[in-house]
């Protein structure tokens, strides 16, 4: 048996084993789907798509003027202040410079760009046909593509602007004169706009004679190669050598001009020096981190590594809370690991597909990781109890012994309540429909497409709930009931604070951990409820894993620290 995953519900038939991605909606009258094709010159039966048909966020009809309402609000405000910048710029004598220039010519960027997606998107809110032509397709994608390697190349050359302030001040007047500057600029559109030109007699080639829903609220090329009927091999293999050039070659010059900035800025003697210098590069750098780096798979894997690291390294956080906290860290980074690589891959594919084993092994993964931190959860906030209800025995309970014992008893337990539930659900026969309404091996949907008996299952599933969930959460209120109680005895209002703020972050994870399951897992799974159940599903496997380092990090003063004392080891290193 061989099951098919999608981020949106299938919208053909569900009597066919082989899974059919594109093909058109089910409310689409035929008359409407024959106007989206036309008949192919030479006759015959096959046909030619003049017409696609955009999703967009119809997954979502009891939100969806909620979703315009935010989308509205957003794209105003990005014109607004682009707009107000690109004015102000313009207007003040003072702002005539290279870096505003630049700035300014970002402004512009950003507002073609969003143009180029957001009216359309917005118009189709309310739209019963969500129809774009095929030339309009193709000028959205040009549009969207030319300012998108517009601003990758911009990027670079604000990088270098700030290379030359900071390296080169005395000369840097003479170096980023005006007409270098307006070269660098007229040099970022040509680029972006001759590689799109490429991508774009590429893509009129293509020929598209078979299903023509795209799955977007714009059109992007993923979604058009995977729609065509000719062979895309070259594209693929354009679309590649075009990531090199203005991927890895621009990030590359980025990096390189930022090491010299921090070995230039390690040499200013002075304290006010040092923080003028950062605080000219602060802006062009979270731009250019946001620009790149936007996937929240790398961000997530980053920062709990990156936390992993901290800990590992400095010695004053080699304490129980933060030994559980390094453990939650990696349980994060291998649980978003289970999910987002085939997620991710699943975006590019026409064919969703995935196996029955590995299916099973995705959902072992993901509910041994899943169980094991509602047990390292519940061990923490013993943890924390210890440290505010017996502070002067802490260490002597705490010891590293147990708090390995813990750890280890979090990951057997997960993975022995796990694998009790794979037994299970290999029993299982799977004869029908084989589409699988999620964007992973989730278990309310497997259960669902099962032609067995899963009555055994369920109250196997509804025990294993009560161990892990309840008994978790149970644990964690009475400890938190004792320390509750034992903060409220302490007399000065600093003492309280500082109490407090040693739990705030782990009170945060958990509510945030245990309110979207219980939201998945205990919400009854209708129709109506599955794309709020996808959602939901969203924060807990991708979105809690990315906040776990932030929400620990931002209210800790150890970790700060550290990161403050290994940032300067890193600029004496360099220097």
């Amino acid at each position: 048996m061989t099951f098919a995953t999608g981020g949106v519900p299938h919208l053909g038939s569900q009597q066919s084993p082989a899974f059919q991605t594109d093909s058109l909606p089910t409310e689409l009258s035929e008359s409407q789907k024959r106007q989206s094709i036309k008949p192919m010159i030479g006759g015959g039966n096959i046909t030619e798509i003049t017409h696609f048909i955009l999703l967009g966020f119809s997954d979502f009809p009891r939100i969806i003027v909620v979703l315009f309402v935010v989308f509205l609000a957003i794209y105003i405000l990005t014109l607004t202040w682009n707009l107000s910048l690109l004015i102000l710029i313009r207007m003040d004598s003072h702002l005539h410079t290279p870096m505003y220039f630049f700035l300014s010519n970002l402004s512009f960027m950003d507002i073609c760009y969003v143009t180029s997606t957001a009216p359309k998107m917005l118009y189709d809110f309310f739209q019963e046909r969500q129809t774009i032509t095929f030339v309009a397709c193709a000028v959205q994608y040009f549009v969207f593509s030319t300012m998108g390697l517009s601003e990758s190349c911009l990027m670079t050359a604000m990088a270098y602007d700030r290379y030359a302030a900071i390296c080169n001040p005395l000369l840097y007047s003479s170096v980023m004169s005006p007409a270098l500057c307006g070269r660098m600029v007229l040099g970022s559109y040509l680029a972006g706009l001759s590689a799109t030109v490429f991508q774009l007699c590429a893509m009129l080639q293509l020929h598209f004679c078979g299903p023509n829903v795209i799955n977007h609220f714009f059109c992007d090329l993923p979604q058009l190669l995977v729609l065509s009927c000719t062979d895309t091999f070259f594209l693929h293999l354009l679309t590649i050598i075009l990531t090199m050039i203005f991927g890895v070659i621009n990030v590359s010059v980025i990096m390189i001009s930022y090491v010299y900035i921090v070995i230039s800025i390690m040499k200013i003697t002075t304290g006010s020096g040092r923080s003028k210098a950062f605080n000219t590069c602060a802006s062009h750098l979270t731009a250019v981190t946001l620009f790149y780096t936007s996937g929240i798979y790398l961000v997530t894997v980053s920062w709990n590594l990156g936390l992993i690291a901290v800990i590992r390294m400095d010695s004053r956080l080699h304490t129980p809370m933060y030994f559980f906290l390094s453990n939650l860290s990696l349980l994060d980074t291998c649980y978003i690991s289970t999910i987002a690589p085939r997620m991710l891959s699943d975006f590019f594919r026409k064919h969703k597909l995935i196996s029955f084993m590995g299916c099973i092994m995705q959902y072992f993964l993901f509910s041994s990781l899943g169980l094991t931190e509602c047990s390292l959860l519940a061990a923490m906030a013993y943890d924390r109890y210890v440290a505010i209800c017996s502070p002067l025995l802490y260490t002597a309970t705490m010891c590293p012994s147990l708090c390995v014992q813990m750890v280890a008893g979090s990951c057997v337990t997960g993975f022995l309540g796990s694998f009790i539930q794979l037994c299970a659900l290999l029993q299982l026969h799977f004869c029908g429909p084989n589409i699988i309404n999620h964007f992973f091996c989730d278990l309310p949907q497997l259960l669902t497409l099962s032609c067995s008996d899963t009555l055994f299952f369920q109250v196997m599933t509804s025990v294993l709930t009560v161990i892990f969930g309840f008994m978790s959460v149970l644990v964690i209120m009475i400890s938190y009931g004792y320390i509750v109680a034992t903060i409220v005895k302490i007399t000065s209002a600093e003492g309280r604070s500082k109490a407090f703020n040693t739990c705030a972050s782990h009170l945060t994870a958990v509510t945030l951990f245990f309110g979207s399951g219980i939201f998945v897992y205990m919400y009854p799974n209708s129709g109506s409820s599955l794309s709020q159940s996808k959602l939901a599903s969203v924060l807990y496997t991708v979105i809690i894993p990315m906040l776990n380092p932030l929400i620990y990090s931002l209210r800790n003063k150890e970790i700060k620290d550290a990161l403050s004392i290994w940032k300067k080891k890193l600029f004496s290193w360099c220097y």
